[in-house]
């Protein structure tokens, strides 16, 4: 009877700490947004803040560390973004969310004749920290290669 209770009792754990797939997809869709918000807006203290102090990134230049992503981001404007075909997994204990999806996006209000279907795809890495979530890794890649 104790070793039925004690596997009821750590299935309910794990199931506790693990996401419904609709969560899952609206809870990483929510952290690339508000990292998108938080860029858009150039609130650079709180985007350092959703940052992990290991982040890497990959570019069309190559790999960045932390400092020099960070730099990197803060030379972008826009004010216009799109998501589309975002795919949100995780792995088991849900401490780790991988977030993939094409991205549109402009320096102007709306999208211009030229930018009309280009995009580049996204690849976002989160970790759970305590209760926040933090930011490890991105790469982007031309979408729009023939």
């Amino acid at each position: 009877m104790k070793t039925l209770f004690a596997l009821i009792l750590i299935a309910l754990i794990f199931t506790a700490s693990s996401f419904s797939q609709d969560e899952l997809k609206s809870t990483g869709e929510q952290m690339e947004r508000s990292l998108f918000h938080t860029v858009k807006d150039k609130d650079w203290t709180k985007l350092e803040a959703m940052i992990g102090s290991g982040f890497q990134s990959m570019h069309a230049d190559g790999p960045k560390q932390r400092t020099a992503a960070i730099d990197y981001i803060k030379s972008i404007t826009f004010k216009y973004y799109h998501f589309s075909d975002l795919i949100v997994t995780n792995n088991e204990p849900g401490n780790i969310i991988v977030i993939s999806y094409k991205l549109t996006f402009s320096e102007n209000l709306e999208i211009t004749e030229q930018e009309k279907g280009k995009f580049v795809n996204n690849l976002s890495i989160w970790q759970k920290n305590g209760n926040d979530w933090q930011w490890i890794s991105h790469s982007v890649f031309d979408g729009n290669l023939k």
